[in-house]
């Protein structure tokens, strides 16, 4: 990756939104076969298509990502230096809900018990 790049080539923009546009349309398509089951059998026949398309698209996107990067987010050095590192807030909220699991799991046992 070379951080010359100042923004995202044009087959990177059109996938982008050519993905946001798809997952658009199934959002639409559910919506609409939740509201009128008389058109069930054609918007599924529609939705699950469109999904397996999407996926595949998705699938071509993480590829490309994977082989050639992303661009350098344009954030300054302060910033970071303050910020909280995604890793360190998932394994806070990781941890947050362990102990709540784990305090419903000796509940239940402390009931059962009595």
């Amino acid at each position: 990756m070379t951080s010359e790049r100042k923004q995202f080539s044009g087959s990177v923009r059109f996938f982008h939104w050519l993905v946001a546009a798809m997952v658009l349309t199934m959002l639409g398509i559910g919506v609409a076969m939740i509201a009128s089951l008389a058109d069930y059998h054609w918007l599924i026949s529609i939705h699950r298509p469109l999904g397996i398309l999407l996926l595949i698209i998705v699938s071509i996107r993480l590829v490309n990502w994977l082989l050639h990067g992303s661009l350098e987010l344009p954030i300054s050095d302060s910033h970071r230096s303050t910020s909280v590192p995604i890793s360190k807030k998932c394994a806070h909220w990781g941890q947050f809900w362990h102990s709540k699991a784990d305090h419903r799991r000796r509940n239940v046992l402390q009931i059962a018990v009595e």
